[in-house]
């Protein structure tokens, strides 16, 4: 009998060691709805990816994660409009038996990222009809007095 409390203790003891659950989202900032540009991997303390997963519209879950020191990457997908960085890096610090959330918050880029093209496409127009008026006042003026 006094086996079998033992037992049940150290089960005990080792459920309390992990955090129960831990919850990622990332959400707009305006409108706290789900944001889906991009995707996440979870490293330990030495560099083991955890999880991996890209991001959808509702929160993702991860069971029994020890405590200690995390990194979270986030990468942005190819058509993104939230971020202009390459990647970002999260650090966490799980030191509790208790669920923990963790919501992500960005703000969406509404200004074009390239700004330039529409503009070059402009000036070449005006200089070539520029040019051509140029030329059609010169032809006039040497070939017709």
């Amino acid at each position: 009998m006094k086996k079998y409390l033992i037992i049940i203790l150290s089960l005990l003891y080792i459920n309390n060691i992990q955090a129960s659950e831990l919850y990622i989202s990332k959400k707009d900032f305006e409108t706290k709805d789900y944001v889906t540009d991009c995707d996440f991997q979870l490293y330990d303390s030495e560099n083991n990816i955890i999880d991996a997963w890209v991001a959808t519209e509702d929160t993702h879950e991860i069971s029994n994660i020890q405590k200690g020191q995390y990194k979270l990457v986030e990468r942005p997908l190819i058509n993104n409009n939230y971020s202009d960085e390459l990647s970002t890096l999260h650090t966490l610090d799980i030191n509790s038996d208790n669920v923990m959330e963790i919501i992500l918050y960005n703000k969406e880029i509404n200004t074009p990222r390239n700004l330039g093209h529409h503009n070059h496409t402009l000036l070449g127009i005006t200089i070539t009809l520029t040019g051509l008026a140029l030329i059609y006042i010169g032809h006039r003026k040497f070939y017709h007095p």
